[in-house]
């Protein structure tokens, strides 16, 4: 999921820049690249939306895994201070 959310902000960015720089340039085919941007950036976010409908997006995969933690025991494991004072840390063969 983190991938997916990276790979698609560096994407828009870089739609983003190219629109820019379209923008700054009039030239014959300034509509052209405006309407293929377009379709591109709507076919990214059909996919983005197939991807997270599948997979769940970031604030679904959060509450999934607080309330995995939540619902896993702990385990509680001793402390130094539980140990007798003569015994050894480790276990010994």
């Amino acid at each position: 999921m983190i991938a997916l959310e990276l790979a698609q902000l560096i994407v828009n960015d870089l739609l983003s820049a190219v629109q820019t720089a379209a923008h700054m340039n009039d030239h014959a085919y300034a509509k052209l690249l405006m309407d293929a941007l377009k379709d591109a950036r709507e076919q990214i976010q059909d996919e983005y939306l197939t991807i997270a409908g599948r997979y769940g997006n970031p604030q679904t995969l959060m509450a999934f895994y607080q309330q995995l933690m939540n619902t896993v025991k702990p385990k509680h494991y001793g402390t130094v201070a539980q140990l007798p004072a003569s015994g050894t840390a480790w276990p010994t063969p």
